[in-house]
């Protein structure tokens, strides 16, 4: 199932990814929060390239936000 994530500091930023929660905790992780880790962007199915940095949390879609 897809997933959602929401950025730092912009409450309405979101991107929707085709990969599941548990394959973006590990993007995150081996990042090593520093490096920018690559995910695909659910509508075209193109690379997006996502600095860990600016994560807030992500959630998988239909599920509520918390």
């Amino acid at each position: 199932m897809a997933s959602v994530i929401k950025f730092l500091g912009d409450s309405d930023l979101m991107l929707r990814v085709q990969e599941d929660v548990g394959a973006v905790r590990e993007a995150h992780a081996a990042s090593g929060g520093s490096a920018p880790f690559q995910l695909t962007f659910e509508a075209n199915g193109a690379p997006v390239f996502v600095n860990p940095a600016g994560v807030a949390y992500w959630f998988s879609v239909g599920t509520h936000e918390e």
